[in-house]
C-alpha cells in the first residue's frame, strides 16, 4: 500500500512538473517584458507609451513594477527586471543608460493670495526655496537627486533649507502643498496634471536646472531578447519624433 502511495504522489507531481513546464513556455511565448519605472514614468509616461506599442506589437506582455529609482536599479542588479525607466544614473559600470526624455521641473506652492503675489513679482525661486518649509521625496528617488543638483547650480547649502516632511509619493506631496504644509520641487507633467491647477501654483525654475533626463536603463552583461531591444528603440523613437 506504501509502495503505492508513493507511485501515486510520484505520478501527481510529474503531472504538475509538466503542466507548470508548459505555463511556464506559454508565459514566456508573449515575449514577456519585465520592467521597473519610476513615479514620472509609470504614471504619465507609461499610459500612452504602453498603448501605442501594444497596437504595434500586440503580443508583448509586460510586467510592470513601480518604485523609486534606486530600488529599480537595485532590481536590475538582482535581474528581476530586464530594464528599467528612471529618473537618473548610477556610477555603477554594470549600467547602460539611454536618456529617451526630457522632463522639466518645476516649483510648486499651495494657491492662494501669499504665492501668487510671489509669483507676480517674480521673487527670485532662490528667495522663496531658503524661506518656505519644504517637502521632499525620500532618499533613492530621481526627484530627490535633482534637488541636490538644484540647490548645487543655485549656491544654496541643504542645511538652510526648512525641511518639514519626506515622502515616497507625489501624489501625497501635491495633496500637503495644496493644504499648505509647504513648497516642493516635482515634474511639470505631475504638477500640471488634471485638476492640479486648481490647487496649485506653478513657479518656472531658473534655465540653468530646469530639467533631468529620464533613461532607459539595463544591466550590460545581460543578454535582452531581441524584442526588449525593439521596445527600447520604440521608446527612443517616440519622444525623438514627438519633439518636432
Amino acid at each position: 500500500a506504501g509502495s503505492d502511495t508513493k507511485e501515486t504522489y510520484g505520478i501527481q507531481a510529474t503531472a504538475i512538473i509538466r503542466r507548470c513546464r508548459r505555463l511556464w513556455q506559454l508565459y514566456e511565448s508573449r515575449n514577456v517584458i519585465h520592467m521597473g519605472a519610476s513615479t514620472i514614468p509609470s504614471t504619465y509616461l507609461l499610459p500612452e507609451l504602453l498603448p501605442a506599442y501594444k497596437k504595434l506589437c500586440p503580443e508583448t506582455y509586460f510586467n510592470i513594477h513601480q518604485s523609486d529609482s534606486q530600488g529599480i536599479l537595485d532590481k536590475i542588479l538582482e535581474g528581476s527586471f530586464n530594464l528599467g525607466l528612471v529618473g537618473m544614473t548610477s556610477e555603477d559600470d554594470r549600467f547602460c543608460f539611454e536618456p529617451f526624455y526630457q522632463d522639466q521641473m518645476v516649483l510648486i506652492t499651495q494657491k492662494n493670495h501669499y504665492f501668487q503675489k510671489l509669483k507676480d513679482n517674480c521673487l527670485p525661486i532662490e528667495q522663496i526655496l531658503q524661506t518656505e518649509d519644504l517637502i521632499l521625496r525620500e532618499e533613492g528617488s530621481g526627484s530627490r537627486k535633482f534637488v541636490c543638483e538644484l540647490l548645487e547650480k543655485l549656491n544654496i547649502p541643504e542645511s538652510s533649507l526648512q525641511v518639514t516632511a519626506r515622502l515616497n509619493d507625489q501624489e501625497s506631496i501635491k495633496n500637503l502643498v495644496a493644504n499648505g504644509l509647504g513648497i516642493s520641487v516635482i515634474s511639470k507633467a505631475a504638477a500640471c496634471s488634471p485638476g492640479s491647477d486648481q490647487k496649485l501654483l506653478v513657479f518656472d525654475l531658473p534655465m540653468v536646472a530646469d530639467s533631468r533626463s529620464l533613461y532607459l536603463v539595463y544591466h550590460k552583461n545581460f543578454i535582452l531578447k531581441p524584442y526588449v531591444h525593439h521596445f527600447m528603440e520604440f521608446v527612443i523613437n517616440f519622444y525623438t519624433r514627438s519633439r518636432y
